[in-house]
């Protein structure tokens, strides 16, 4: 993680902790997070937030992604960190790390007004930018902010049935690949500054002839 990806962290979480729980809603979340088609995941990160009004979540890849909306990241690093940082992406609490068993839990508080959707990002690692992950949140009621001071709200992430990525499990969610160039045309590209490269080796050769 770069040093101005840490700063923008510690800024956002001395700020989420200026909130009091006398002012916010608190909002707790759990579950269980699994690879895509395997086992639990260990050492995974699990991070619930809501996005800004004039953001929208479906278009997450498409905004820190290239022209086909693979995901290539932005400003700040990985897509996730420039989300936070450019103000599009608020953080709930400190997030969450998988156990053995694939399961999290962890709580927060946000000051987004009430009815305000709460949205769960799930990452392979800790890295928040890894190649398998999460987006998705959910029509139950309880996916919303709460009526503030003092409100509550309890999310679990079987609830899930709205998905930018990864998928749905009886337990909790599943992970799944990120939007990537395909490999097909990152082979083309290869083979082009190959036959590029060949040619220049072959012209510096007859050269000395």
């Amino acid at each position: 993680m770069s040093t101005q990806t840490q700063w923008l962290w510690t800024l956002a979480l001395v700020l989420m902790s200026a909130v009091s729980s006398a002012s916010a809603a608190t909002v707790q979340y759990s579950g269980k997070l699994f690879a895509e088609f395997g086992p639990p995941v260990v050492g995974g990160e699990v991070i619930i937030g809501t996005f800004a009004p004039s953001f929208d979540p479906s278009q997450y890849n498409c905004v820190y992604g290239d022209e086909s909306c693979n995901q290539v990241g932005g400003s700040f690093g990985s897509a996730f960190d420039s989300a936070v940082g450019e103000g599009n992406f608020f953080p709930i609490g400190f997030g969450a790390v998988t156990e053995i068993d694939g399961s999290f839990s962890g709580f927060g508080n946000t000051a987004a007004p009430a009815g305000t959707q709460i949205w769960l990002f799930a990452f392979e690692n800790l890295t928040r930018n890894s190649f398998y992950q999460v987006l998705a949140s959910s029509t139950d009621p309880a996916w919303q902010v709460p009526t503030q001071p003092n409100g509550f709200t309890a999310i679990v992430a079987s609830q899930a049935n709205i998905f930018v990525m990864g998928f749905p499990d009886p337990e909790g969610v599943r992970l799944n690949v990120v939007p990537f160039p395909e490999p097909a045309g990152m082979a083309m590209l290869g083979l082009g500054m190959a036959f590029v490269g060949g040619l220049r080796v072959r012209w510096r050769c007859t050269d000395h002839f």
